[in-house]
């Protein structure tokens, strides 16, 4: 009995012995890897392009636009930390300098917005633009110079060449639609002291809603002036205001 009790007394004491040392090889495996996770924590680059929301902050409180797009010239410069000691900006041209409070320092330039008009649909050559056709982005103002921002200034016009969708256009892109084309009949209305008359004319020349254009009376044979008012449609103008004009 007692040699049996004394055999377990062995046994239980190396399953012991085994599960401290169990134990001890668990936690040293744990310290190691929370040691390699704060080592590579400690050793994780920093780049100008991760403090990018603290830059643009600095700049607007800076005199920078806050609708500007921040353009960094080297994103991927490495910094300590994101403390800033001195900011300098030009509202002129937009350039930036900001020297860090480590050394070094971070420059870009700020770049303003302007709300364009675009085409939300694929418009054909010689197609009109509608209302419903229109639709605004926001895009950088120095990257876009020439571009429409009126929705009036597209309504009504026609493509001269296709549009793609979602792009600003250009006013060369579009023109007035051509309502009268040379050669063309057209009728013509004159309108004076409460008396309107009609006649039929050939239009020398195209024309748009709004422009001024020659025509020949048919019966007369004379040339007079008029506005194009709509489709084959010209208003004479009467010969006292074209003297005034």
């Amino acid at each position: 009995m007692n040699h049996r009790h004394g055999t377990d007394d062995v046994l239980n004491g190396g399953r012991m012995r085994g599960f401290v040392a169990f134990v001890a090889v668990t936690l040293w495996f744990l310290l190691a890897i929370l040691g390699a996770g704060r080592a590579a924590a400690q050793n994780a680059t920093l780049t100008a392009g991760d403090i990018l929301p603290s830059l643009e902050t600095t700049l607007v409180a800076n005199g920078a636009p806050e609708d500007g797009v921040v353009h960094l010239d080297s994103p991927g410069l490495t910094v300590t930390d994101a403390a800033i000691a001195h900011a300098s900006y030009n509202p002129l041209s937009g350039r930036f300098v900001l020297r860090m409070a480590q050394g070094g320092a971070i420059t870009g330039v700020v770049a303003r917005t302007q709300r364009y008009a675009v085409v939300n649909r694929a418009i054909e050559r010689g197609e009109l633009i509608s209302d419903a056709d229109i639709d605004f982005i926001d895009a950088p103002a120095a990257s876009a110079r020439g571009f429409i921002t009126d929705a009036e200034a597209l309504v009504g016009k026609s493509a001269r060449r296709a549009l793609a969708a979602d792009r600003p256009v250009r006013a060369a892109d579009v023109e007035t639609p051509v309502l009268v084309k040379k050669g063309a009949i057209v009728t013509l209305t004159y309108q004076i002291d409460g008396l309107r008359m009609t006649h039929q004319g050939v239009a020398m020349h195209n024309g748009g809603a709004g422009d001024v254009v020659s025509v020949k009376n048919i019966k007369s044979d004379i040339t007079l002036k008029g506005v194009v008012a709509d489709r084959n449609l010209v208003s004479i103008i009467p010969l006292h205001a074209a003297f005034e004009g």
